[in-house]
């Protein structure tokens, strides 16, 4: 059983440990790529490439999802990880998302570490990008939700979550007072 781990960014200037965005952080089949990093937009490296790019840190067991801060940006900006990428095959990966009731979620009642499903062979009519919900039997914020069965799909603090037909398994393990998630990402 591998894990994937991202630290805090490095200092400004510091520069960064290399990684392959392909996705073969110690192993484990993860990386995580950061803003205008390849693969960290739509798409991300062809299939067989082999990327090498400067990124975050990677080594054994959890990567912290920063979000919003007082006095920061909102998500999309900044220095910190944004999102976990694990691939689970040549044409598919799932990636792990912070999210919180901040932005353009500021009317979220849930927060927690979204899980999406992510297939390239599917058309885009298709659903190429799936939610997972990990609380596939419970709905959440009838008055609130534009679709109360997937406002409690997030990973909440202190859960964990076996994706299903996948051997990767999240837990999430802390949340700090300035937005910070600990996340611990395990494959295999």
């Amino acid at each position: 059983s591998d894990s994937v781990q991202a630290g805090p960014p490095p200092a400004p200037g510091a520069g960064g440990s290399t990684s392959d965005a392909e996705g073969s952080a110690a192993g484990s089949g993860g990386s995580v790529p950061s803003p205008g990093m390849p693969g960290s937009g739509s798409g991300g490296p062809a299939s067989g490439s082999r990327a090498r790019t400067s990124a975050p840190a990677l080594s054994a067991s959890r990567a912290v999802l920063p979000t919003s801060v007082p006095g920061a940006r909102i998500f999309g900006s900044g220095r910190g990880t944004k999102l976990a990428v694990v691939r689970t095959g040549p044409d598919s990966a799932l990636a792990f998302e912070a999210r919180t009731s901040t932005g353009n979620d500021g009317a979220a009642c849930t927060q927690g570490v979204l899980i999406y499903r992510i297939r390239s062979e599917t058309d885009s009519g298709g659903g190429p990008v799936e939610v997972v919900d990990a609380h596939p039997h419970s709905e959440s914020c009838w008055g609130e939700s534009v679709y109360p069965p997937l406002a409690d799909a997030p990973v909440g603090l202190g859960e964990s979550f076996t994706v299903p037909g996948e051997k990767v398994r999240v837990e999430v393990e802390d949340r700090t007072a300035s937005g910070a998630w600990t996340v611990k990402i395990t494959t295999g």
